[in-house]
């Protein structure tokens, strides 16, 4: 049986030892918290540096974004522009357009009115000239063309 001193004894021996114990394991404590230190210094400088990247770019998108407004504003005022134009190009090609029917019109009746006549033998010597068909030709030909550009102008 052990005597009650050798107990203690063994006591403060194993407490001794396990105070030395302690000592190291205390610096590899103090060595675990700093480099947990360092990692969290470098996460918040990460986190730093992510934060001014997302301010540098939300800055720059929306530069792009306002510039991108005032280039679709632009573009939209000239194709307002552009329609305009086309509108009074359209309106002034009618206008021809109408002006020639017109012009048409009127020479199909002179045309038919000069045909009659020559028909009719109207001329001075109570029939038709030898060279007035050649001018009721003439005249045809002159409507053909009017006609053609016309049609060319209505294609347009």
């Amino acid at each position: 049986v052990e005597k009650p001193w050798e107990l203690r004894a063994q006591e403060t021996r194993s407490s001794l030892v396990d105070t030395l114990g302690l000592g190291s394991q205390l610096e590899k404590k103090n060595v675990e918290i700093k480099e947990i230190k360092t990692a969290l210094r470098m996460k918040e400088k990460d986190a730093s540096e992510q934060a001014e990247l997302l301010e540098t770019s939300t800055r720059r998108l929306e530069a792009v974004k306002n510039e991108l407004g005032r280039q679709l504003a632009t573009t939209e005022a000239a194709r307002a522009d552009l329609e305009q134009k086309l509108r009074r190009k359209e309106d002034e090609m009618q206008a021809t357009v109408d002006a020639l029917e017109q012009e048409i019109h009127a020479a199909e009746g002179e045309c038919d009115e000069l045909k009659k006549k020559l028909e009719k033998g109207g001329g001075r010597y109570g029939r038709a000239a030898p060279g007035s068909i050649a001018v009721g030709d003439a005249s045809s030909a002159d409507v053909r063309a009017a006609r053609m550009q016309v049609d060319v102008l209505q294609q347009v």
